[in-house]
Parts: structure tokens; sequence; C-alpha cells
């Protein structure tokens, strides 16, 4: 929940018990996801130890991501290397695109080429939605474009950008 720190004071005091609102019986749940969330929902009780643990926590955050989406309906969710998320996430990410499929929400998942992301168990949430698009090398370009664009639109030398090429893989 970066953006909260980034939105201006009168937003984030309205911002904040929103989402307290939004949480309800899952708050319990949100402190183990992050340390920012567990330093707004510190108040909060703990949860029980469970054997049942892992359903809960997923069951519970899908929820609560939904509801975030939807409030903030329409949204766009970007997942950058899909290939690397484990079983919980996975399950996470496949309930919670079962309970916004009805909702003006947008999956963006990326991987890299020929791994995880065209395999049943990741587009299957998505039904007949997904379109696969295939990106080739970042020309040297786009990638003066790109880090220019992050370094707040300062002139990027040849020089540079040849130094952030021979440190990246291109993907």
């Amino acid at each position: 929940l970066i953006f909260l720190h980034m939105l201006p004071g009168a937003e984030r005091l309205r911002a904040i018990p929103r989402l307290r609102e939004l949480a309800g019986d899952l708050a319990p749940l949100l402190p183990l996801v992050s340390q920012r969330l567990g330093r707004l929902f510190a108040d909060v009780a703990r949860l029980p130890r469970s054997d049942d643990a892992e359903h809960v926590m997923a069951e519970g955050l899908a929820e609560f991501c939904a509801k975030l989406l939807r409030e903030s309906s329409p949204s766009v969710v970007i997942v950058d290397d899909v290939q690397w998320l484990d079983s919980g996430s996975r399950r996470v990410l496949t309930k919670l695109a079962d309970r916004v499929a009805e909702d003006a929400v947008l999956f963006v998942l990326a991987s890299r080429s020929g791994t995880y992301l065209g395999s049943e168990a990741v587009a299957r949430p998505f039904g007949d939605d997904v379109v696969d698009i295939e990106l080739g090398p970042l020309r040297e370009s786009d990638l003066a474009l790109l880090v220019s664009g992050h370094l707040g639109g300062a002139h990027v030398s040849a020089e540079l950008v040849e130094r952030v090429l021979n440190i990246w893989d291109g993907t």
C-alpha cells in the first residue's frame, strides 16, 4: 500500500479510515502481509493459530484485494515475473481473478518468453480473455527513454545506456 504514502495529507487522512472499513473482518490477516499494513492495523487482535491458516490467508487476502479493486474500479493489476510466483501467491491471484471477473479490472501478467505464463495454472481463471503478447528485447533508444523518464527527464548519455545494457540482460 505504498500509494497511501504518496497521497497528499488530507487525502491520506480520508483514505486510511476507508481502508480500515474495507478490511472489516479481514483486518486481523493484514498485519501478516506487510509491515506497513501491520502498522496500520496494529490495534487489531491477532488471529489464533489454525491448521487451515494457508487457506484462510488466501481467501482473506483475495477478498480484501477484491474489495480494494472494486472500490477503485476501473483498476489494473500488474504482476511481473509471474513465473516466480509461489503456490500461495498463485492461489491468491486465482481467487482474486475469480472474485473480480465481472468487474472492470485488467490483469497484466508478465513473464520471460517460454516460461510459466502460458500454463494452464495461470491462464485458467482468466477464461477466454487471455491475450498473449510476446515482446522482443528493448532497443537502446527505448532504454534511453526509459532511463531518462526514471531520472525525471534528464539527458541520458550513450555511455550510461551502455552501462545499463552491460548489467541488464534485455528482458
